[in-house]
């Protein structure tokens, strides 16, 4: 529900209805359901808004990558949130 939620806003709105949290719950989201690839999209499209990708955010993506065993994308976001 909350991603079809998401998806519809952005259709309607685009990306300029959204603050973090509401990308960090899609990205937990993705991740709950398995879906490590649609998780990062989230992440990135978060990363090139003009909002901060926050350590929550983060945290989030880097979940959804570990939960999924693709360790070497987790690995390059926790570097990522390190630099920040």
């Amino acid at each position: 529900a909350a991603l079809q939620i998401f998806a519809t806003a952005t259709a309607a709105l685009g990306n300029r209805t959204h603050n973090a949290a509401v990308y960090v719950e899609a990205i937990r989201a993705h991740g709950a359901l398995g879906r490590p690839a649609r998780a990062l999209d989230t992440f990135q499209t978060l990363q090139a808004s003009s909002l901060p990708p926050s350590l929550i955010g983060y945290t989030a993506a880097i979940r959804a990558c570990a939960t999924a065993t693709h360790w070497p994308v987790a690995l390059s976001l926790l570097q990522d949130a390190r630099d920040e």
